[in-house]
């Protein structure tokens, strides 16, 4: 199924009573991130659907991976004002490599001693930011199973996607959305519809949610 035409940051989604979505996980940094290009159109896109009290729903790979990404925002971040005090006055490629950098030392901090506190730091800090999300149900979790698992092995050749996209869309599919919010360009061609933005925070006008 193509991608939806209207872009939840330039227009209202129409909403029916029953509607619900699946949400991806690039949606759900977005929304907690505001240094993210497209955070503005995501929080207030979010904002909308739990004022009309929109289903939503994930799964445990989503949650990983956005435990993931946080912690490692995290640790680049701490990382940059403890070593780079001079960090903005570089130029932009130069800030690039060093973000680079630290983030390919990430996957290495369990390997040493020395760096699990850094880790269970970011660990700590990315649990909080998801801790609402949880705690306050306004996401539910649907567990995998057999079916799900199956039908995303299926789906990995078929439409072809990566293997955490494959149990992501299975999942989706499972609990019978309207849609699936991502901000994924790998999804592209999944049999979903997909409800997405191109909006910057800079181009954002939250009166359309007004």
């Amino acid at each position: 199924m193509p991608i939806v035409s209207e872009d939840f940051g330039r227009s209202v989604i129409n909403l029916n009573v029953n509607d619900a979505f699946f949400v991806d996980t690039n949606f759900i940094i977005a929304t907690i991130d505001q240094g993210d290009g497209r955070h503005e159109a995501c929080y207030h896109f979010l904002s909308f659907l739990l004022k009309n009290n929109t289903k939503l729903f994930i799964c445990e790979t989503v949650l990983t991976e956005a435990m993931h990404a946080l912690g490692r925002m995290i640790y680049i971040e701490n990382e940059i004002v403890i070593n780079y005090p001079n960090f903005l006055s570089l130029d932009p490629q130069e800030r690039r490599k060093i973000k680079s950098k630290i983030k390919s030392n990430f996957g290495n901090l369990p390997k040493q001693s020395a760096t699990l506190p850094k880790l269970a730091h970011a660990n700590e800090k990315a649990n909080e930011m998801l801790k609402g999300l949880v705690e306050l149900s306004i996401i539910s979790i649907i567990p995998t199973n057999k079916e799900i698992l199956e039908k995303a092995m299926n789906l990995s050749h078929e439409t072809p996607l990566l293997s955490s996209d494959s149990i992501i869309l299975a999942t989706a599919l499972s609990a019978e959305v309207k849609g699936l919010i991502s901000l994924d360009g790998d999804m592209t061609n999944a049999p979903i519809n997909i409800y997405t933005t191109q909006t910057t925070n800079d181009e954002f006008d939250e009166e359309i949610y007004l």
